[in-house]
């Protein structure tokens, strides 16, 4: 049977998904995960540069790029509401 990309895609997809689980629950390594997913990627015709590949090229701190006390909110920004009473 030959499947269309958008089966193949799917099937990548769902397989690393799985895949993803068991890194998390410790099943497998970081390496394990990364050597499963060329091999599920070659199975299914998933170029090694495609977007659909669980390659992450960036590797952003896991808390986001910005420390709590530089504005926004919680820094004590103030933000209009657009109400009435902050008119004066």
């Amino acid at each position: 049977m030959i499947m269309t990309d958008d089966k193949m895609i799917i099937s990548y997809l769902s397989t690393m998904n799985i895949a993803r689980q068991w890194l998390g629950s410790g099943l497998i390594t970081e390496g394990d995960y990364q050597k499963f997913d060329t091999i599920v990627a070659e199975k299914f015709g998933i170029p090694a540069r495609s977007i659909w590949r669980d390659i992450h090229l960036i590797k952003l701190p896991a808390g986001g790029n910005m420390p709590p006390t530089k504005g926004g909110i919680s820094g004590g920004t103030h933000h209009s509401t657009g109400s009435a009473n902050e008119a004066g």
